[in-house]
C-alpha cells in the first residue's frame, strides 16, 4: 500500500514537472516568436525606408556662401545723425572752459601731415564702375560670391555634389579645399547648414537640376582679392551685395530664401 502511494506521488511529481517544464517552453517560444516580429517589423521598417530613399531623384549638393565683412562702419542714419548734432550741441553748453595752457597744442612742419590727415573716400572706383570682380567696393556692407559654370547662365554659390558617405560639411570642405585659390583665406561658420533649397519641377539652378536639394554654408573670406585658380570649373565670378544678390542674381523662392536667411546670423553648431 505505501508502496503504491510512493509510486503515483512519483508520477505525480514527474507530471508536474513535465507540465512546468512544458509552460516554460511555451513562454520561451514566445518570447522568441515576439522576438522574431520584432526583428522582422525593423528588418521590413528599414526595407521601407530603404525603398522611399531609394526613390527619391534628387540629387544633394553643398553650397558655400562665401562673404566678405564689412571693411568700415556703415553711415549712421538720418535720425541717428540728427540726435549725434543734438547731442554734442547740449554737451557744449555744458562743457568747461579750460586755462589755454592746457588746451594749447603745438604745430610744426614735423608733425604738419600727420595733422592734415584726411579719411580716404568711402566711394571707391570700383564702386563708380561697378567692378564685381573686385572687393573693392561697397566697403560698408557685406559682399557675396557667385560663380557661373562653363554652358550655364544661372549665378550660383560655388558648390559640389555630395558623395555617398560624406557629410555635408564634408562636401563643403570639398569646394573650399579644391575650388578656392587659397584654402587657407576660407573658414566655414559652423557644421549646420544656414538653409537649404529643393528645386522646383521645371526650374535648374546651375548645375543642379529640378528636385535636387543645396544645402547652405556661411563661410568668411579672409583676403583683400581674389581671382579664380586655372584649374577651376567656373567661368565668371562676381562679389556682389546682398540686396544686388537677391534682385539681380537669384529669382523666385530661392531669393525670397537668400533674403531671409542672409539676414539671419550664421548657425554656429
Amino acid at each position: 500500500m505505501i508502496r503504491h502511494a510512493l509510486s503515483r506521488m512519483s508520477v505525480l511529481r514527474n507530471v508536474s514537472e513535465l507540465l512546468y517544464n512544458s509552460g516554460r517552453c511555451t513562454r520561451i517560444f514566445s518570447t522568441i516568436n515576439q522576438a522574431r516580429k520584432v526583428d522582422t517589423n525593423k528588418f521590413l521598417n528599414e526595407q521601407k525606408l530603404k525603398s522611399s530613399i531609394e526613390s527619391v531623384t534628387g540629387r544633394m549638393w553643398g553650397s558655400l556662401v562665401l562673404e566678405r565683412y564689412p571693411v568700415i562702419m556703415p553711415e549712421l542714419p538720418e535720425w541717428e545723425r540728427e540726435y549725434e548734432e543734438w547731442s554734442f550741441a547740449r554737451q557744449n553748453e555744458k562743457r568747461k572752459i579750460l586755462p589755454q595752457i592746457f588746451t594749447s597744442t603745438q604745430y610744426n612742419e614735423e608733425n604738419s601731415a600727420e595733422v592734415d590727415w584726411e579719411p580716404a573716400p568711402r566711394i571707391t572706383p570700383d564702386d563708380v564702375a561697378k567692378n564685381t570682380k573686385s572687393l573693392n567696393r561697397a566697403l560698408d556692407k557685406k559682399l557675396y560670391l557667385v560663380v557661373k559654370s562653363a554652358g550655364v547662365e544661372e549665378w550660383q554659390f560655388p558648390h559640389a555634389l555630395h558623395a555617398p558617405g560624406q557629410t555635408m560639411r564634408q562636401v563643403v570642405d570639398c569646394v573650399v579645399e579644391e575650388k578656392m585659390p587659397v584654402p587657407d583665406d576660407v573658414f566655414v561658420i559652423g557644421n549646420a547648414p544656414s538653409g537649404h533649397f529643393t528645386i522646383p519641377e521645371n526650374v535648374s539652378v546651375g548645375d543642379a537640376r529640378a528636385t535636387d536639394t543645396l544645402f547652405f554654408y556661411r563661410a568668411n573670406y579672409l583676403e583683400e582679392s581674389f581671382s579664380l585658380p586655372p584649374a577651376s570649373p567656373w567661368k565668371d565670378y562676381a562679389w556682389v551685395t546682398n540686396t544686388e544678390l537677391w534682385t539681380e542674381y537669384f529669382t523666385g523662392d530661392q531669393a525670397e530664401l537668400m533674403k531671409s536667411m542672409l539676414k539671419a546670423p550664421p548657425i554656429m553648431q
